[in-house]
């Protein structure tokens, strides 16, 4: 199954890396699932992790979204992702081991979500036309990528400082749950998006990632690729709320769309602004 999967990674990353991972536990047959039945009650089915220390990175120096975290830390989370992506890229996968595609899949399906806001005033016109042209753009870069060992495997899924604690300086990766198959430059993307950081950090990060799993040629343009689909992602989640609008999408549009339509690098400067 696909949870039975997703645990067979921790226990091999548990194994075969010094990554400090949430290990799970078999039962005394040897499988991850077990049933148990309440007395009086339905059954349910546990699975069993043993519990790691550490605080939240983004958490252990302050709650603002743009805190500055030092750039040894940044380094070490970016270490940590590079673990997992090499690990990942020289894995054996188990027979019968199954997990979903990453969501990257499924952006025309957003497009078509943020079509219907625009339709309802929701968005503008002109915004919604580059972001749809964006997309375009979007699937023919990554149709280009092709699937290599170096470039395509098991990702986390939701990597973030928000999904790594640290402790005693050591940092390790947590909730799991998402994690499917996809291009590893997707994860950068995904992180970068879901807590922007300063221009500094970002390198910090990349610096980090890359002493364990080498960064490909022009990597820097298909992170932002990643990052401007993950922004889609998110924002297709929010326009779910007939109420919510999007003021600051014009800033998006301009600043990250526009740009790489116009193949203008614009990470690094969209860090610094913020």
């Amino acid at each position: 199954s696909t949870i039975c999967s997703h645990l067979l990674w921790l226990e091999a990353l548990n194994h075969d890396t010094e990554l400090v991972i949430q290990k799970p536990v078999r039962n005394r047959s040897g499988d991850f699932i077990t049933e148990v039945q309440l007395k009086g009650e339905r059954s349910f089915i546990i699975t069993v992790l043993y519990w790691i220390e550490g605080k939240i990175v983004w958490d252990n120096y302050g709650e603002n979204t743009f805190v500055d975290l030092p750039p040894g830390v940044l380094y070490r989370v970016g270490a940590a992702l590079g673990k997992l992506h090499r690990h990942s890229s020289q894995w054996t996968l188990p027979e019968g081991f199954t997990r979903p595609e990453s969501e990257s899949q499924v952006l025309p399906k957003n497009l078509n979500r943020l079509h219907q806001a625009a339709d309802e005033g929701r968005i503008g016109a002109a915004d919604f036309a580059v972001v749809e042209q964006t997309v375009h753009r979007l699937l023919a870069h990554v149709a280009e990528l092709g699937k290599s060992s170096q470039t395509w495997g098991l990702l986390h899924g939701d990597f973030s400082c928000v999904n790594c604690v640290v402790h005693r300086g050591e940092v390790s990766p947590i909730d799991f749950d998402w994690c499917c198959f996809g291009y590893f430059l997707g994860d950068l993307g995904w992180t970068f998006a879901v807590k922007p950081m300063s221009a500094p950090l970002c390198q910090a990060f990349l610096d980090g990632y890359e002493q364990h799993h080498r960064l490909p040629d022009n990597y820097l343009q298909t992170i932002e690729g990643f990052f401007i689909e993950s922004c889609i992602r998110l924002l297709s989640w929010r326009v779910g709320d007939p109420d919510q609008h999007f003021p600051t999408l014009s800033r998006f549009v301009e600043g990250a769309c526009q740009k790489y339509l116009n193949d203008e690098p614009f990470l690094l400067e969209w860090m610094v602004e913020l």
